[in-house]
């Protein structure tokens, strides 16, 4: 029996239903029967590994058939979910090879239609051979194929808009679910890393308000999945710490269900902020496999990313049939066909295993990357040859050598080019090769040390010829490096200088065919690590400052105001400094000012006998003091007797400072800094003396001692001039001032020691002069 209610409801129930009936244009809420439960598949950094050699424990080789194990796995879970499997690529899928390399990635683009992806990211090594190569520009799709390839913050510098050969994303549908495909690249990496010239009018933009954007587009299309593929990648620890570009970008991006990455050839499976992220290694080792479910109510559930290990299934010598798709195996028996002939050839010997282990950590040099560098040298007869770390994509192990492995080894079409560098300009180059984030550098023809404590672009010392003498910073070399290199390429701008870009030649000769003819010619090749590139910190090297302050006139252990003896003046300094030379080899002696002032000594020699020479620039330079910082009391007999006192001083070899004096010109009216210069033997030892005298000086003199110039703020000026010192070279910044330590009591602004201390980087110390109280040692930390 139905209640009053009941047939209200009933009645209501079908007048809608009539409504609906009568117009049919009127949006339907939908639920899914059931849950779906989709396969997302990432393949990444491929790398044209279709298949690798392997070698048994008897040194039995064989060959590893990744392409057709990697294959049989895609496709076998693809048949357990045939209308809910989504196969993506995270890009750098072809140059790697010989045989990929020589057929231009084709054997790997009939693999993946095969396999039948869905998608691909764009990748840094796309652009190897030019972009058109493995690229439909007209459709933004693999060649010969409907496959996309994606990269939403790709743009293009001329237009401003998105560049026309990638697709920014892609939506699919998957039994009558709609999911869309975000591709992005590393903006930070690409710059970089990929030969100048093809990127010359490209712009790589932040990807994270790109892909929010384009997420909440896609939703609002109807899109019910959203994923992000990316060249981008991340590095996961023992203890699932993750860290990368990636990471950072995921924990920015809003409104997707997950992100799949690559290029750092990494394995990765991780959430940050809920989002599954993950990076399926390289060389097609093995896959990732993610679950996403739409649920009966329409809301996305995640499962988490897991990684499919493919080694352990193609690493075995007689692999079992079942494990290998026939179809994909024929495409590269055909590409093996068509390139055996050549890349067989055996062209010499390897006496040892050449690996490009570096010597030292975090830079140094290599068994391969010195023969390869050195090959590159002498190619062209030039004095030094550089090789890219990242140029070299594989050892070369004990025994015979084919042209196959050379394509391996330089995969690259880079030629060999040449240029014209002085010392210093070799210098930048070897600096940026050991900076904070810097590549590393193959080096032939020089050695060189760097120092890692050391501030970025200030480390390299000790560079020497390979018969050992030093090089000089002035004179020109003949330089030889390849093109990627030679153009800017991993960081090092130091070739595109304007100066050097004048001299810059083309041989036009291919890396590789060098690599190829010396081989021919060694016929066994062989190479030794000699420590051309070595970290060594200067802490063997003991540099000692010793500073003296006030003066005022004191050369004899004197009391004038008592007439008797004094433990004070030069006569006794003097014997302190020798004991001190004595001991240790490397001494700076410097002078915080207020020297000319003060006895009765000084008064004669200041104002009666003029002609003279200054007793104490006599002492001083008897002592040999490096520098003399002016103290406000120079300045209290006026310019004309300065003057004859700095002339006294610079003749005597003492170097005259004051960075912030300035005459009315703007040019400085004595030097603002002195390098000293120690031959150690861990090398050149570089000390930069920085002098700084009080500011106040007007507020104390009369105009006309000091008519015509005038006195800047000691910080700003340090801020001027430690970099500039820096850019000279200096290892070591030690700043001399006449100014003191602040106090509470001060009344005017006349001590600067803290500010300058605290506000101003590079400075290694600071010793100083003034306030006649003995200041204790503070370390006082720079902004940085």
């Amino acid at each position: 029996m139905f209640s009053q209610r009941s047939r209200l409801l009933s009645i209501l129930v079908a007048a809608l239903l009539i409504f609906s009936l009568i117009f049919p244009s009127v949006p339907q809420i939908a639920f899914a029967a059931t849950s779906k439960t989709f396969d997302f598949i990432e393949v990444t950094d491929f790398h044209g590994y279709l298949q690798n050699n392997g070698k048994t424990s008897d040194g039995t080789l064989y060959k590893q058939q990744i392409a057709a194990v990697m294959a049989k796995q895609i496709k076998d879970i693809k048949a357990q979910n045939p209308d809910r499997t989504v196969i993506l690529s995270g890009g750098d899928m072809f140059q790697g090879t010989p045989l990929s390399n020589v057929l231009r990635g084709k054997p790997v683009i009939e693999m993946m239609k095969n396999i039948g992806f869905d998608a691909m990211a764009l990748g840094n090594h796309e652009y190897d051979w030019g972009i058109e190569s493995v690229i439909d520009t007209n459709n933004a799709t693999l060649k010969n194929s409907t496959i996309p390839v994606l990269a939403a913050n790709v743009y293009d510098k001329t237009t401003g808009k998105p560049v026309s050969y990638v697709k920014p994303y892609v939506v699919i549908e998957r039994d009558g679910v709609k999911i869309g495909i975000i591709g992005i690249v590393d903006n930070k990496e690409f710059p970089t890393i990929i030969m100048p010239a093809f990127i010359q009018n490209v712009d790589f933009k932040d990807p994270v308000p790109i892909v929010n954007d384009l997420a909440q587009q896609l939703r609002q299309q109807g899109v019910k999945i959203v994923v992000v593929l990316a060249h981008m990648g991340a590095y996961q620890d023992s203890s699932g710490n993750v860290s990368g570009n990636l990471i950072d970008f995921a924990k920015q991006v809003k409104g997707v269900d997950a992100i799949f990455g690559g290029h750092t050839h990494t394995i990765v499976t991780t959430r940050v902020n809920g989002i599954p992220v993950g990076v399926a290694a390289n060389y097609g080792k093995g896959i990732i496999d993610l679950k996403i479910t739409i649920n009966e109510d329409g809301t996305v559930t995640a499962g988490d990313m897991q990684y499919i290990d493919l080694t352990k299934i193609y690493s075995t010598p007689n692999i079992d049939p079942k494990y290998i798709d026939s179809e994909v195996q024929a495409i590269v028996d055909k590409a093996n066909q068509d390139v055996g002939p050549i890349f067989n050839e055996v062209i010499g010997k390897a006496a040892i295993d050449l690996t490009r282990t570096q010597s030292a950590k975090p830079y140094g040099d290599s068994l391969l990357g010195n023969w390869a560098a050195e090959v590159t040298r002498k190619a062209v007869n030039a004095d030094f040859g550089f090789a890219n770390n990242g140029g070299l994509r594989i050892d070369i192990p004990k025994g015979d050598i084919t042209v196959g492995m050379m394509y391996q080894l330089m995969p690259f079409d880079n030629t060999i080019v040449t240029m014209k560098m002085t010392g210093a300009q070799i210098k930048t180059i070897l600096e940026q090769a050991v900076q904070d984030g810097g590549k590393g550098i193959q080096v032939a023809g020089l050695s060189f040390k760097y120092d890692p404590t050391r501030p970025s672009m200030h480390r390299v010392f000790d560079m020497r010829k390979s018969d050992g003498t030093p090089i000089d910073m002035n004179k020109s070399y003949l330089v030889a490096t390849n093109n990627f290199m030679g153009t800017g390429g991993d960081g090092f701008t130091g070739f595109t200088d304007p100066e050097v870009k004048k001299s810059y030649v083309d041989t036009y000769k291919l890396v590789r065919d060098a690599f190829i003819e010396a081989v021919k010619e060694q016929g066994t090749i062989t190479s030794v690590i000699d420590g051309r590139i070595a970290p060594a910190t200067k802490e063997g090297t003991l540099i000692t400052v010793l500073a003296t302050s006030d003066i005022h006139g004191n050369i004899f252990p004197w009391d004038y105001n008592t007439a008797k003896p004094a433990n004070r003046g030069l006569a006794k300094v003097s014997t302190y400094v020798k004991q001190v030379r004595e001991k240790y080899p490397y001494v700076v002696l410097v002078d915080n000012g207020d020297t000319i002032q003060g006895t009765p000594l000084s008064y004669y020699y200041d104002k009666i006998d003029t002609k003279t020479e200054y007793p104490l620039a006599k002492v001083m330079g008897a002592m040999k003091y490096d520098t003399w910082t002016l103290g406000n009391h120079e300045f209290n007999y006026g310019l004309e007797v300065l003057n004859r006192v700095i002339k006294d001083m610079r003749s005597e070899g003492i170097h005259v400072l004051s960075a912030n004096t300035y005459k009315d010109d703007g040019t400085n009216y004595v030097d603002a800094y002195y390098i000293k210069t120690f031959n150690t033997p861990q090398g050149p030892v570089k000390v930069g003396i920085l002098g700084l005298t009080t500011k106040m000086i007007p507020a104390w003199e009369n105009k006309e001692n000091y008519a015509g110039l005038h006195f800047n703020d000691l910080v700003d000026e340090a801020k001027k001039w430690v970099p500039k010192l820096r850019e000279a070279g200096a290892d070591i910044v030690v700043v001399t001032m006449h100014s003191g330590e602040e106090k509470p009591t001060d009344i005017i602004p006349e001590n600067q020691v803290i500010a300058v201390a605290t506000n101003v980087d590079g400075i290694d110390a600071i010793v100083a002069g003034h306030t006649h109280v003995n200041i204790p040692q503070h370390d006082y930390k720079n902004p940085s």
